[in-house]
């Protein structure tokens, strides 16, 4: 199967989830993470999930991150339309998210 086939199947079956189901599935998603024997981390990569496709929250996952590893950065990803080259962005308290052309939540 390519991923191109995949992400459609995946998607489709994540917006047939009920609200009750799509909890249900995050919080076993951060108990297995949770249980993932992971080395100490400095920087982790995280995204704003599209509420309207039922995307996985990383947040509750980074956040348990950062309890365990105090001075944990969070950078997120803002793509140049010009190249659709990524750029990352270190997390700050007065960081903003805007819609890009492609519905992706990014820092402003």
């Amino acid at each position: 199967m390519k991923k191109s086939e995949a992400r459609i199947i995946f998607k489709q079956q994540r917006q047939s989830l009920s609200l009750k189901a799509l909890n249900v599935m995050q919080d076993l998603l951060l108990i297995q993470f949770q249980q993932m024997v992971l080395p100490y981390a400095q920087i982790v990569h995280a995204y704003i999930p599209k509420a309207s496709s039922n995307e996985p929250d990383p947040g509750p996952m980074v956040d348990w991150m950062k309890f365990r590893d105090l001075g944990l950065q969070v950078s997120y990803a803002k793509i140049d339309p010009s190249d659709m080259s990524m750029h990352h962005f270190m997390q700050h308290e007065e960081m903003g998210f805007e819609e890009n052309q492609f519905g992706i939540m990014e820092p402003q």
